[in-house]
């Protein structure tokens, strides 16, 4: 699996080197994937409640919304003149609840679902999704400005 995501990236930001992040629970957050080589469009996570299982269907695909995002694809977006590979589609953050969820994996150009099994994998990595900002952390610099 380690070949198939390191870690998660909100915002840019790889909080906890990606293992496990925050994620706040607003529509213009943008969640990306990183990896040894870069993410191919198709590329699919799935986050779960953490007490759910990946590889079945009703966890994945079915059941309430507050609970699991649905399949998220890896697709180019342009940002300022770049282009970035994003997850579309995390902007159903805004109706899940506030709670911890696993990231569930499938590659692009992996079988399809059957009723047995979604075809995803349990990646290790967790996302914790919060109603408010709970930490920020300022950096005061020697001169008595902050970072």
């Amino acid at each position: 699996l380690v070949d198939y995501v390191h870690g998660l990236e909100i915002n840019g930001v790889r909080p906890n080197r990606g293992l496990s992040i925050s994620v706040p629970r607003i529509t213009s957050s943008q969640l990306a994937l990183f990896r040894g080589t870069p993410p191919a469009v198709g590329d699919t996570i799935s986050v779960v409640k953490i007490d759910k299982q990946c590889f079945d269907p009703t966890h994945v695909f079915a059941g309430s919304a507050a609970e699991r995002s649905g399949p998220l694809s890896v697709v180019d977006r342009v940002y300022i003149g770049e282009t970035r590979r994003v997850l579309a589609g995390f902007n159903v953050v805004e109706n899940m609840a506030v709670a911890l969820y696993k990231v569930c994996f499938r590659p692009a150009g992996a079988a399809g679902a059957t009723a047995l099994d979604s075809g995803f994998v349990e990646t290790g990595l967790t996302l914790r999704v919060q109603a408010a900002l709970n930490y920020v952390k300022v950096n005061l610099r020697q001169d008595g400005g902050f970072t």
